[in-house]
């Protein structure tokens, strides 16, 4: 229903985008008309969501089946963790091709393929599995002939919240290409999580591909922290009860 256009005596209520009290993104939004009320939590999982759905019919109730969507939705627990790998917020560049992969996202530029310009944005991971070079993180790897040729660099981009990726540019001439490959590899390191991003591109496409990068990197926001207590509240079941 969130999905049709909006009836002309329909009020959308704009969309919440949060974290739960245990530090998981969340949606909520509502919509309400003489139909009666729709509304809608959403916690987002690693590869499943969690869903609240209250509907309602009698204008009086309104705001109580509204306000207890909302506190059962931020008071939702999936028991997934802390100290996993997670996926993290960030926009993409407008017009590229998204491909889900292990542990990650790649994304692919219009300009492919007769220009190859491709981006790799990680999982972000607690920084002792950042500092393990194999297991996981063994497909993240520059093979060896990165190796070669000193890298230049790095330099510094930064996130809208501050947060400083720091960005080191290397190249290889690997054998089933005619060009160079430059590579953009940066990292974000926070006390809680390191955020990988790399850039792959022709020569060509070198500062094209930095401009790119650095609009990535402003976007990145940071995962959400799990609140400091998070206690049995009952308030939001009580409608329920009584």
């Amino acid at each position: 229903a969130f999905l049709d256009p909006p009836a002309p005596d329909q009020t959308i209520e704009p969309l919440l985008l949060d974290a739960t009290d245990e530090g998981e993104y969340l949606a909520l939004a509502s919509a309400s008309g003489p139909a009666g009320l729709h509304a809608l939590g959403v916690v987002f999982g690693d590869t499943h969501v969690a869903r609240i759905d209250a509907r309602c019919t009698d204008p009086a109730l309104f705001a109580r089946f509204r306000a207890a969507t909302h506190e059962l939705t931020f008071a939702a627990t999936l028991g997934l963790g802390a100290g996993r790998w997670r996926r993290f917020y960030y926009e993409p560049p407008p017009g590229w091709t998204a491909v889900a992969r292990h542990r990650g996202a790649l994304w692919i530029s219009p300009a492919c393929p007769r220009h190859y310009q491709v981006m790799r944005v990680f999982d972000a991971r607690p920084p002792a599995d950042n500092e393990r070079p194999h297991g996981a993180r063994m497909f993240e790897t520059l093979s060896a002939e990165f190796d070669r040729e000193p890298s230049k660099g790095p330099v510094s981009y930064w996130t809208a919240d501050e947060l400083e990726c720091r960005v080191s540019v290397y190249s290889a001439q690997l054998p089933n290409r005619a060009a160079p490959l430059k590579v953009l590899d940066g990292v974000i390191v926070t006390d809680d999580y390191v955020y990988p991003i790399r850039m792959e591109c022709d020569p060509d496409r070198l500062e094209d591909s930095m401009h790119v990068f650095e609009r990535v990197v402003a976007s990145f926001r940071r995962l959400p922290e799990r609140r400091a207590r998070i206690e049995a509240d009952v308030s939001a079941m009580a409608f329920w009860v009584d």
